[in-house]
């Protein structure tokens, strides 16, 4: 019991303590605390308050020559299933981006043409500074007990796909893990987020004003980040409508 609890009631005063020590920032510190995170560790998680919000891609795709000079190599993404990662070998390796653009498009139906334009800047900005993407994502695992639990079980599944790759990767070059928050959350027990299980920083990106704040009680550092939403935004409903809000390729 007490396996499960305190890993939960810890999560909690980490949050409660980022309320307090959270102090006002640029965007240009906000990239720097991006840039030292795997300039001292190996990877680094990075998630998404919810799915949908452009601003976090766009900064995504901003950071990646920054990462790449810090030789990160891999960057291991929820955006993507894992079962697709035949169409982003095409792109990545035959400069064919129709098979996983069409996906974007038209394909996956939980998210809209617009939000998936973001990504999809976010993933070519991986590729133009020789970063590779390699989607983690296993939609079809369902734990039976909601969302909530889904996400722990499916982060299980990113584990052993990002320790597989990792087993060939040289010993200076560093990762990138980027999904939604769900997945960097410790439940308790055997449901860790992807940071614990890896063992890397994480940063947690959420909305509102440039801000940074620390989670004092994690073992690696640990940041909850804000950053306002673009002029471009649209309504997060209409993500659910892929056909809404056509997009011409790329934002």
């Amino acid at each position: 019991m007490l396996a499960t609890l305190y890993p939960c009631l810890r999560e909690r005063a980490n949050f409660c303590f980022s309320r307090f020590n959270r102090t006002p920032a640029s965007r240009e510190k906000l990239c720097a605390l991006f840039s030292a995170a795997v300039k001292t560790h190996k990877g680094v998680a990075v998630s998404e308050l919810c799915h949908g919000m452009y601003a976090y891609p766009q900064l995504m795709a901003e950071m990646m020559p920054l990462w790449a000079e810090m030789n990160v190599t891999r960057f291991y993404t929820e955006m993507v299933p894992a079962s697709k990662q035949g169409l982003l070998d095409q792109w990545q390796d035959k400069r064919d981006d129709k098979g996983i653009t069409d996906y974007f498009d038209s394909e996956h139906v939980g998210y809209s043409k617009r939000m998936w334009a973001y990504y999809w800047l976010m993933l070519q900005a991986a590729d133009e500074n020789n970063i590779r993407v390699v989607g983690v994502d296993n939609p079809e695992i369902i734990s039976g007990y909601g969302a909530v639990f889904d996400a722990p079980f499916k982060t299980m599944h990113w584990e052993g796909i990002i320790k597989k790759d990792q087993a060939s990767a040289g010993m200076d070059e560093r990762y990138v893990v980027y999904g939604g928050e769900a997945h960097m959350v410790d439940k308790g027990g055997e449901l860790k987020g992807i940071h614990q299980r890896m063992g890397i920083p994480r940063i947690m990106m959420q909305e509102g004003a440039y801000s940074i704040a620390s989670h004092p009680l994690d073992q690696k550092p640990s940041f909850t980040v804000a950053i306002p939403r673009i002029d471009q935004q649209d309504p997060l409903a209409s993500r659910r409508n892929v056909r809404n809000n056509p997009v011409k390729w790329p934002v």
